[in-house]
């Protein structure tokens, strides 16, 4: 998911009314879609790609609710650390003016644990590469997708190796070979319940020991 963001468009969003509705996506082959009722009782959030908090409308803020821009997210990463990532990056265009952002997921392991009718694969991690035109700086934000979140930052060179997306393909040398460091993260106030979190564990504990050992960030 890709978005240009402007300092005028993320104050128009934070003035608008923050509302949607969770939708499937009619424009995909329906074979390809993902529906409603692959995440319930699935112990997994519908986490935003392009986040509605940066949707300046009415008309975009809905269509950030279709499930074409979701991945399977703990909702321990989407409701703490990821929207603590999403707040930085607006935080980022409100200082510098504008951003251009990547949003994605990542698979370290070739057989990921799918939930639902449409299996759906769970990520690993998803990522937000972040880069700010006016100071040629770029970042990859990178969070593990567990009910233990942590999140870290890459180079494009480091996310193109791992998951082969080329984020910013203009961009070379230095740009893609280091990162100038943004601000960390801090989790938003959240709320999961026990209940909610053991039956997340449950769905990752067949993969969980692969996405916390070995030293990918990814």
């Amino acid at each position: 998911m890709a978005e240009h963001l402007t300092r005028e468009g993320i104050r128009r969003a934070q003035h608008a009314l923050r509302e949607g509705k969770f939708h499937e996506e009619t424009r995909q082959p329906e074979a390809d879609r993902a529906r409603l009722s692959d995440y319930q009782r699935s112990g997994f959030d519908r986490g935003h790609m392009m986040p509605s908090g940066d949707a300046p409308d009415r008309a975009s803020q809905q269509e950030t609710f279709s499930l074409a821009n979701m991945v399977p997210q703990t909702p321990d990463l989407n409701r703490g650390l990821w929207a603590g990532v999403e707040k930085r990056v607006r935080e980022r265009v409100l200082a510098e003016g504008e951003a251009y952002v990547v949003t994605g997921p990542a698979y370290r392991t070739d057989m990921p644990v799918r939930i639902g009718a449409q299996e759906l694969p769970v990520p690993s991690s998803t990522w937000k590469a972040v880069y700010l035109p006016d100071r040629q700086a770029v970042t990859v934000y990178v969070c593990k997708n567990t009910v233990t979140p942590s999140c870290t930052q890459v180079p494009l060179v480091t996310l193109e190796r791992v998951t082969g997306v080329n984020a910013f393909p203009v961009l070379t040398g230095a740009l893609r070979d280091h990162i100038t460091a943004l601000p960390d993260p801090q989790a938003e106030p959240y709320h999961v319940s026990p209940q909610l979190r053991r039956l997340t564990l449950s769905v990752l504990r067949r993969f969980l020991n692969s996405v916390l050992s070995g030293s990918s960030p990814l």
